[in-house]
């Protein structure tokens, strides 16, 4: 399942074009839909998914809350800095040669002309943008807050389960809201503990009819594409449909010819996820530049970026461990 996820996690950040002028092919039609299935549709089920499961992980066992912190300070809060860090200095090497500022550079503001608020922006993401230098790092910023406020939720759901769940039925469709945390973290992390609470593991999606589960999931598919964004509770329940059609997908890749490849990616998805949507940029200025764009290339970019960038990803790793295996440890939480 970490391997799925964070493979569609890249796919979810590799919506790029640079086309304008075929809004109304054919052709251009279909790439459209099949980018928007896979980048928006079922790659929106990878963090709700990486809650949930992170969740369960932590709740399927006795803590206190301190071990859990000190744990969740090596294994989230140290490469949470290190990453962002790297970036940074990163930027602020390529944002001081001119050739490679076009190509490398995906800051809005030069790192020297930083106010004291993009600094904290950098790391934080409170006050201009709403996620850190590492976009996709605003999982790991909201998977710590949950951490601190898993005792918290625990405490709560255990005492008036039912209430609990009507409260977290209301985030979901968006009428609370929680400062500084987004509402996806606070529902599936809590009902990752629901989940645990119940004793309803993922073996109990073998009882469901699965061709009824994926027949309704891309029936949902369809309507969501349809209707776009203005139906927001649908887009929802898709999410939830999805999640149950993933799992049961994965169970069947355990026993397919591509499983070793998955515990590939799995072994090396930490580094995926640091990495992947700042090489999925720069590969894509890459390609705009060189490669004609048309609606062939469009498509191939694609596919082949994201594939393309899990391959450096783990070779960056590999590379890395090689030079220091402690520093890369660190990188990497301990992973």
């Amino acid at each position: 399942m970490r391997a799925i996820l964070c493979v569609l996690i890249v796919f979810l950040h590799s919506n790029l074009t640079s086309i304008q002028n075929f809004n109304d092919t054919m052709m251009w039609a279909v790439v459209k839909i099949i980018k928007e299935v896979l980048s928006v549709i079922i790659a929106n089920l990878a963090v709700p998914l990486f809650f949930v499961i992170s969740s369960m992980l932590l709740y399927s066992k006795e803590f206190t809350w301190k071990e859990n912190i000190v744990k969740k300070v090596r294994s989230i809060g140290l490469p949470y800095f290190l990453w962002n860090t790297l970036l940074i200095l990163f930027y602020l090497f390529v944002q001081n040669i001119h050739v490679l500022r076009t190509y490398f550079s995906d800051c809005s503001t030069l790192i020297t002309q930083f106010s004291w608020e993009d600094w904290i922006d950098a790391y934080l993401g409170i006050f201009n943008k709403t996620h850190p230098i590492i976009g996709p790092f605003w999982f790991l910023k909201d998977l710590f807050f949950m951490n601190v406020l898993a005792i918290v939720i625990k405490r709560i759901v255990d005492k008036i389960p039912f209430f609990s769940f009507g409260v977290i039925v209301l985030f979901w469709i968006g009428i609370f809201e929680v400062p500084y945390i987004s509402n996806l973290s606070v529902v599936f992390f809590t009902l990752g503990y629901f989940l645990v609470k119940y004793k309803i593991s993922v073996k109990a999606i073998d009882k469901i009819n699965a061709k009824e589960i994926i027949a309704l999931y891309l029936l949902l598919i369809i309507l969501v594409l349809k209707l776009g964004s203005k139906y927001f509770i649908l887009q929802n329940i898709s999410i939830l449909f999805g999640m149950l059609t993933l799992i049961y997908v994965s169970k069947h890749l355990i026993q397919s010819d591509l499983f070793n490849l998955f515990i590939l990616i799995a072994q090396h998805s930490f580094v995926i996820f640091a990495c992947h949507k700042t090489l999925v940029t720069i590969f894509f200025r890459i390609a705009f530049k060189l490669l004609p764009q048309i609606l062939i290339v469009e498509l191939f970019q694609y596919l082949f970026i994201p594939i393309l960038t899990i391959v450096c990803c783990i070779i960056l790793e590999i590379i890395i461990k090689k030079l220091s295996p402690k520093f890369c440890r660190m990188l990497v939480g301990g992973r």
